[in-house]
């Protein structure tokens, strides 16, 4: 499966009727640009490129999509901590592994391969 095939597939969710009012908040948000950057924390602009509504819109459609099972995420300022720190268990393991540069690795029982 391709990500445009997985976006599609991600977008049909969004037609079920217990999702409507997420979908709708979700399709308020769509003028607003944004960039990504990951480390630690995966971080989307800061709170300063959004007005304060789109921030306050921002937040409430973050809350609606609760709980967050993976994080922790940096959404326009707005701190979204995680049910799982899976972060915390992979920086323990990485002083332990080898280098990986080049390799082909495979996470069996990994779930959706998060980390």
């Amino acid at each position: 499966m391709n990500l445009e095939e997985i976006r599609q597939e991600r977008r049909k969710w969004m037609t079920w009727k217990n999702i409507l009012p997420l979908r709708e908040a979700l399709d308020e948000l769509d003028d607003i640009e944004s960039e990504c950057t990951f480390g630690n924390t995966v971080s989307i602009q800061s709170k300063t490129e959004v007005s304060e509504a789109q921030h306050e819109q921002i937040k409430t459609t973050a809350k609606m999509m609760m709980p967050w099972r993976k994080g922790p995420f940096n959404v326009f300022g707005i701190e979204i901590d995680a049910e799982w720190r899976s972060e915390r268990k992979w920086n323990r393991l990485m002083t332990e592994m080898p280098d990986l540069q080049d390799k082909v690795i495979a996470d069996i029982g990994c779930n959706n391969g998060y980390y």
